[in-house]
């Protein structure tokens, strides 16, 4: 417990006891979640590395035609959890959705099983939840630099039937390490939307683009 005698009363100045700085960590880990909302295009949809290190963008640069050149402000991320919401489109059809963890690295080394999750909706009004918590040494589930190593890895498969609703969602836990020592590791993208400098963005991602953040800056990025 702190001592009420140790605390500087706001507005006003003393001399602490002490001859140095507290050792402090720089790289501390932070969490997000991201909403995103589904549609029926989501059909075979791959998540790749480069889709995660499309969540965190920064655009530094800006051009009329081409749009802004865009860097992720992280050093690293994994996905900590996810939650599926689906609903039917109709009072008949329910939502099949399939999820398979798909992820290797370029050495071979960690690779996950191809296991097909299978959801199935309830109903056109209540979404029907899911959870997904990765194991942290599964490609899934482990840290990944924001580098140009392997961008096209495959981390999970989405694959749905023609009746998904409009609403259904996906809520992705991220982990995260903002970039605040090392040097910078050399992934970025052309944006072709419009982008701000300094802005943060977030990437589409899916087939066609089909998987899109809600109520947050989203570019199409390929």
């Amino acid at each position: 417990m702190v001592s009420p005698l140790s605390i500087t009363p706001k507005g006003e100045f003393k001399r602490l006891k002490g001859q140095g700085p507290n050792m402090e960590v720089s790289s501390k880990i932070l969490s997000r979640k991201i909403l995103y909302g589904l549609s029926p295009n989501t059909l075979s949809s791959n998540f790749t590395i480069e889709d995660g290190h499309c969540q965190f963008l920064t655009c530094t640069s800006s051009a009329l035609v081409s749009g802004g050149t865009l860097y992720p402000q992280v050093d690293c991320w994994r996905i900590k959890k996810m939650k599926f919401y689906l609903i039917n489109n109709e009072h008949s059809e329910r939502v099949r959705l399939v999820f398979t963890p798909r992820g290797y690295d370029t050495q071979n080394f960690l690779s996950d099983i191809d296991a097909g999750h299978i959801m199935v909706s309830q109903s056109d009004s209540i979404p029907s939840v899911f959870e997904y918590i990765p194991k942290p040494f599964h490609p899934i589930g482990m840290w990944h630099k924001t580098t140009t190593d392997n961008p096209t890895g495959n981390i999970f498969l989405l694959d749905c039937n023609s009746n998904m609703d409009a609403n259904s969602m996906i809520e992705i836990e991220y982990q995260y390490i903002l970039n605040c020592t090392g040097a910078p590791h050399g992934y970025s993208v052309l944006s072709t939307s419009p982008t701000v400098v300094g802005t943060l963005y977030q990437g589409q991602w899916g087939a066609s683009n089909s998987v899109t953040p809600i109520g947050i800056n989203a570019v199409t990025i390929r």
